[in-house]
């Protein structure tokens, strides 16, 4: 009985897994009809527009499933897709198409759609989703000819992948995650109320993007003058989706005060993945009396810095500000004449003349440095100005003495071109006799005996005729001055050596405040910024001065003061990552959105082989190629007229060449700088306002805001006061602390 009934329970079961099989379509990798495999009959594929998007950026997804129109019949359910790395829409209703591409079997396509966006940057690979189809199997033989047998298969879909990069960084301060396309608006139920009176101000953000990161509306700030109730926000997206909706939030608001009230403006940062940047929406401002009118606007109110009250704001710099006033025109306009002949020949003449004049000055530097006899005029100069600190410091200092003994030494030894560490003074007599022909020896060798025993021995003075006779001695040794034909030499009039020479001689030496730096380093950063204005005043140009006083303001968070140096230093040595990096921090920090900046600061296209230099460095390297042209055409006349070969005439063409490519682009790179090249340009380091006229306290002349980084040209000033010019003609008036000279 007990074995019988195993059996029947075995049976059972086998026909439950029979039955099971025969409903449970086939795997795709194993899967055939007529021999030929179901992946081949039938495809599924997903597919974006692009192949790399931004990190949050609403992209579309396409999912196709394509087969042979003779055995694909039909879709046999919904598709099975789990992304676990993107947020995504549901998917649209499949929509069928046939089509019959030349040579080929006729296809169905079933064809939906979605959208998603991922949270983090890399390589995402798209998860491998299945899709069932009822695919035509054979014909019938038992329910009459022509009569189709079908079946469902599992096609899965092929591997596919996209890319998303990260955010440019670092991120404004106001920005908390939204990517897409959006717009805000404001509006107020009323501009005018009593005290108690309520009034409501409603906030709406809307647009297509990824909502489900989107934070709510910036908080608003209201004057303590007000009760405010806050309802909750109402959010509202478009149906079945999760990419398309708005956000609206009101606050009712209660005035306990008469009195006239700013509302707004509010700001939303976010990021726009159509143009690569992120953008900031600005609200309506609104002008609340309560009251009845209450005390009026008055004077417009200074505008501080924005980072000192609200890091979340950012300012969108236009081209120039709004109109004002120009000042009256008194004098009358003159035209420059053209040019006479005299005049015209004077300006090719000078520039020639003070060409030679500085060749001959770079010759004369050079002979001094290629003298034979430079060491022992040197020496010669040191023991006259030792001569004279021994005389100081006899029968006050024994140590000192010593020291000044030994240096004298040192500097004989030299005199007489010894290269012996410790020298004896017959050997110093003997050399310096050798040297200079009529010179006692005796004298060196008396003088080098009494320096040694004050040095080694037991006396500590030195006779009191000492200093005087090694006045004689010296004086009985002259060497002669360089002759003034060494000017001329070969050796000097090839200047590149002494021009090197020349420009280290010039270039002024930095003595960097140790005071500031370490300042600094202990977190004192108003002291370091005080220390490096003052060596700034001295170097306008140093643009590492520029770069650390850019580090000391952005360490107070005086961003746009930071900016504005940070500017100064990238246009004196742009090549400079360190200023490069300082220079888009500060910009990003203090929220400016000025074209010009920007474009600097990305560096893209020529913009790159612009900042190679600054617009001084390209005037430099713009004369340098004109030298080279004009050299290069002389050679090519001097070799025509000779009898040289044609290799050299190609090697001058092919100079010029470099020259007339070189002097474009260093004539292109100057224009490209446009403003930042003149200077007498000036940026404007904190929020302030252009006035008319030069004067406080006249509240009725007519002003607009100038935002930090506004660039403008300096054309006089006044009692603190500086007048501006922009680039449509707009010039007014703004106070000389808010402006920061970019060379000055």
């Amino acid at each position: 009985m007990r074995f019988n009934l195993i059996l029947s329970l075995l049976a059972v079961s086998a026909g439950l897994i029979g039955s099971l099989r025969a409903q449970t379509p086939p795997a795709p990798s194993t899967a055939q009809i007529g021999g030929v495999p179901v992946a081949n009959l039938a495809t599924s594929t997903l597919s974006t527009e692009a192949d790399t998007y931004w990190v949050g950026e609403v992209f579309p997804l396409t999912h196709r499933v394509t087969g042979e129109r003779r055995v694909f019949q039909s879709l046999a359910g919904a598709y099975d897709w789990n992304p676990t790395n993107l947020n995504t829409d549901e998917w649209s209703t499949a929509i069928g198409t046939t089509d019959t591409p030349p040579g080929g079997p006729a296809a169905q396509t079933f064809t939906q759609t979605t959208r998603a966006y991922g949270r983090a940057a890399g390589v995402i690979e798209l998860p491998r989703g299945l899709q069932p189809v009822t695919l035509v199997t054979g014909t019938s033989t038992s329910g009459g000819p022509g009569i189709l047998t079908t079946d469902t298969f599992t096609v899965r879909t092929a591997p596919a992948r996209v890319t998303l990069k990260p955010l440019p960084a670092p991120p404004p301060m106001g920005f908390a995650g939204a990517v897409g396309d959006f717009t805000l608006k404001a509006s107020i139920t009323t501009t005018e109320v009593a005290v108690g009176e309520a009034v409501t101000w409603t906030m709406e953000l809307a647009g297509a993007g990824n909502w489900p990161e989107v934070r709510g509306i910036p908080r608003r700030a209201v004057s303590k003058d007000f009760d405010v109730v806050t309802p909750a926000a109402r959010p509202s997206l478009a149906r079945g989706t999760l990419f398309d909706g708005s956000l609206i939030e009101d606050i009712l608001l209660v005035p306990t005060k008469e009195g006239t009230y700013r509302l707004g403006p509010i700001k939303f940062t976010y990021f726009d993945p159509k143009v690569g940047k992120y953008q900031v929406l600005t609200s309506e401002t609104f002008i609340l009396k309560v009251g009845g009118g209450g005390a009026g606007l008055g004077p417009e109110p200074s505008i501080t810095d924005v980072s000192a009250t609200d890091p979340n704001e950012t300012i969108l710099v236009p081209d120039a500000p709004p109109p004002v006033p120009l000042d009256p025109l008194s004098n009358p306009l003159s035209s420059i004449a053209p040019f006479s002949d005299n005049a015209l020949g004077a300006a090719v003449a000078v520039p020639g003349a003070l060409f030679v004049l500085f060749w001959l000055s770079l010759s004369t530097r050079r002979s001094r440095l290629t003298d034979p006899l430079r060491l022992q005029r040197e020496a010669h100069e040191d023991m006259q100005r030792l001569i004279g600190q021994i005389d100081a410091v006899v029968g006050e200092s024994p140590d000192k003495l010593k020291f000044m003994l030994y240096s004298w030494q040192r500097a004989a030894a030299q005199f007489g071109g010894l290269t012996i560490t410790e020298p004896t003074s017959a050997q110093v007599a003997a050399a310096i006799e050798k040297r200079r022909s009529g010179v006692v020896g005796s004298s060196w060798a008396q003088l080098w005996r009494e320096a040694n025993r004050v040095m080694y021995g037991e006396k500590t003075a030195i006779p009191a005729d000492w200093t005087k006779r090694a006045r004689a001695a010296l004086s009985d040794a002259p060497v002669p001055s360089v002759p003034l034909f060494a000017i001329f030499l070969r050796r000097n009039l090839l200047p590149f050596l002494g021009c090197l020479a020349l420009l280290l001689a010039l270039a002024p030496v930095s003595a960097r405040a140790d005071a500031a730096a370490d300042a600094y380093q202990k977190g004192e950063f108003a002291a370091a910024e005080a220390a490096w204005r003052t060596e700034l005043a001295k170097n306008p140009t140093d643009a590492h001065l520029r770069y650390n006083l850019a580090l000391a303001l952005a360490q107070q968070d005086r961003w746009t003061e930071s900016t504005a140096q940070a500017l100064s230093a990238f246009v004196n040595d742009p090549s400079n990552p360190a200023i490069r990096w300082q220079f888009n921090l500060s910009l990003t920090r203090a929220g400016i959105d000025q074209p010009v900046f920007a474009e600097l600061a990305a560096g893209t296209g020529f913009k790159q082989i612009m900042r190679t230099f600054s617009p001084g460095g390209w005037g430099v390297a713009l004369t340098c190629f004109a030298l080279l042209l004009a050299a290069s055409g002389g050679f090519v006349l001097w070799s025509a007229y000779s009898s040289h070969s044609r290799g050299l005439r190609w090697l001058s063409v092919l100079l010029a060449l470099v020259a007339v490519a070189g002097g474009v682009a260093s004539y292109q790179s100057i224009q490209n700088y446009g403003q930042l090249a003149d200077t007498e340009i000036a940026v404007v380091s904190r929020h302030t306002r252009l006035c008319s006229i030069p004067n406080d306290g006249d509240t009725t002349q007519k002003t607009s805001p100038l935002p930090a980084g506004s660039l403008a040209s300096v054309t006089r000033t006044f009692l603190g006061w500086s007048q501006v010019s922009f680039t449509n003609g707009q010039t007014g008036w703004v106070r000389t602390d808010a402006l920061t000279y970019l060379y000055k």
